[in-house]
């Protein structure tokens, strides 16, 4: 088995989720042609993970970024939007 590393990071009023790993990456056609339902270059693979994680994504307000790392490796970027609670609550405090 390889590596796998997640990170997050708060950006204004959003959430990054990165999953990197250090396995073979991504095929081009991937990259080139974005993700797609039932495309798998896997052999056992249905093709649907991705695809759900997007859809899922997406229906959040999200967006995701897939990429390829040098020399090996591929990452997951998922930029979900999160509402500062702090602002929140100081606006309800306020009255707002």
């Amino acid at each position: 088995g390889g590596a796998i590393e997640v990170e997050i990071h708060q950006e204004a009023e959003q959430l990054r989720l990165i999953v990197a790993d250090d396995g073979p990456g991504f095929p081009g056609t991937l990259l080139r042609e974005g993700i797609r339902p039932f495309a798998s270059n896997k052999e056992q693979g249905t093709g649907l993970g991705l695809a759900m994680v997007r859809r899922f994504v997406r229906n959040l307000g999200g967006e995701i970024q897939l990429r390829n790392l040098t020399p090996h490796g591929a990452q997951v970027s998922l930029l979900l939007p999160c509402p500062n609670p702090r602002a929140e609550g100081e606006e309800a405090a306020h009255g707002g």
